[in-house]
């Protein structure tokens, strides 16, 4: 494991007693950190120049000031202690979280890691769009873990996503967050986050499967480019990311354990927010209009197209408004 220098050692510290309303001595620190008094105020003073408020209480010690500066000990101060071999990577800008999630892939890495950013330059979205990213207004980030699963199964991960990252973020806001298939939430009409998910697959299952699953969260985000502007929302202030960072890795982290577990399916169907509705289906250049009534154990898509029974589909990209544009051409 990479040997941590002082001040991030120190910064974990800091966040940990912070969380729990403490201070932290420099007798404490030094002797937790195996490093002299001196060491201690050497690093106090460097976390101080990176923008940390460190307040320096007589007889009392260090007291870490809430900020919001997206880091690596930070992260790792609010994971349950189940997650303390998770590799964790945060940037202060970087091209795209899954990009350097792939890379990571690419290689002989077995196991899971974590990549957050402050902002991307080429934030990613499905179908090969951008996801505008721009700096201190939201949270994005990259979960990689490894399975001999079968994509079948595995291909439950994204609407199970959806569901946990609603629950997470539905704890600082009192509205209820929605649900389009297969991976956008929704709330007040407009988009809030996005999922994507990429698959590195093994050879005839003798290797393991390593997935990506990305997550880009408008927190505060506004002026939004081009018409973007009409369906792209934020969720709001007061929202600590370096929390929400090891929130989402760790509900990730269940899905690991129990991947073939379905419990979360009904959840699901009750966020839907195409439930019920009439959509228009673009799959590959081909569409299909119906109405949603419902959604497999894997958060496949149940279309009634005035078939014998409704149709199943794993991919592909729904809309309310083409369908509703259709409506009035007909009428």
């Amino acid at each position: 494991m990479k040997i941590l220098k002082n001040k991030e050692k120190l910064l974990y510290a800091l966040e940990k007693e912070r969380i729990a309303g403490r201070t932290l001595s420099g007798e404490d620190a030094a002797a937790r950190l195996g490093i002299s008094r001196v060491a201690v105020w050497k690093a106090v003073e460097a976390l101080r120049t990176e923008g940390y408020a460190i307040e320096a209480l007589p007889a009392k010690g260090y007291r870490l000031l809430d900020c919001d500066i997206l880091s690596s000990p930070r992260v790792r101060a609010y994971l349950p202690p189940r997650l303390e071999n998770l590799k964790i990577f945060c940037y202060d800008t970087v091209d795209s979280t899954n990009k350097q999630a792939k890379i990571l892939a690419g290689g002989d890495f077995s196991g899971s890691a974590l990549f957050a950013a402050n902002a991307q330059s080429e934030g990613r979205g499905r179908l090969g769009r951008t996801f505008y990213s721009p700096p201190n207004t939201g949270l994005y980030l990259s979960f990689l873990f490894s399975s001999r699963e079968s994509l079948e199964v595995l291909s439950g991960v994204t609407p199970y996503t959806a569901v946990a990252a609603s629950r997470i973020l539905e704890k600082s806001i009192s509205q209820k967050i929605g649900i389009k298939w297969v991976n956008d939430l929704y709330l007040d009409g407009k988009k809030i986050c996005g999922i994507l998910t990429e698959v590195l697959t093994g050879f005839d299952g003798e290797c393991e499967n390593k997935i990506i699953v990305g997550v880009g969260i408008n927190l505060t985000t506004e002026n939004f480019p081009g018409d973007l502007s009409e369906r792209a929302g934020a969720v709001g202030k007061g929202i600590n990311r370096a929390e929400l960072a090891a929130d989402i890795a760790s509900a990730l982290s269940f899905f690991i354990q129990d991947p073939q577990n379905r419990d979360w399916i009904n959840e699901y169907s009750e966020r839907s927010i195409v439930m019920g509705k009439k959509v228009v289906l673009d799959k590959w250049g081909e569409t299909f209009e119906g109405t949603v009534v419902g959604f497999d154990r894997n958060g496949g898509l149940l279309l009634d197209m005035g078939e014998e029974s409704p149709r199943l589909f794993t991919g592909g990209e729904i809309s309310l408004r083409l369908c509703q544009k259709t409506s009035e051409k007909r009428a």
